[in-house]
């Protein structure tokens, strides 16, 4: 990823609508590229700006490198999470198909040994 398609991604990563399966590649580059995380720490603050006026409370200013380091970590999580998910589903598939394979191969034992097929 490009640090210029990283930045068109902060804001929709920050809203939580930056699909899940580009994430991992995001969160690497935000991680390994200063000038990004500088940029995603500016939206994060900006962010947060608006969330309290959005509120009607007060905006108070906390260290956005602590901020960036949290968000990408529950990113991270979320990834780790999906991809987990993602195995897991694939494993159920997996055993799914056997469980259906040998359903039909026992039906046809079945078929021969009762000599239904035989017409």
């Amino acid at each position: 990823m490009e640090c210029r398609e990283a930045c068109k991604a902060m804001t929709d990563f920050l809203d939580g609508t930056y699909p899940i399966s580009r994430q991992e590649e995001f969160i690497w580059h935000v991680e390994n590229c200063s000038a990004c995380k500088k940029e995603l720490a500016v939206c994060l603050t900006l962010q947060m700006a608006l969330n309290a006026l959005d509120e009607n409370t007060d905006f108070v200013y906390t260290d956005s490198e602590e901020g960036v380091r949290e968000v990408l970590d529950n990113a991270a999580l979320k990834v780790a999470n999906y991809n987990h998910y993602r195995q897991l589903k694939c494993a159920v598939k997996t055993v799914a198909g056997w469980a259906v394979f040998l359903t039909m191969c026992l039906q046809v034992i079945y078929w021969i040994q009762t000599g239904f097929w035989i017409f």
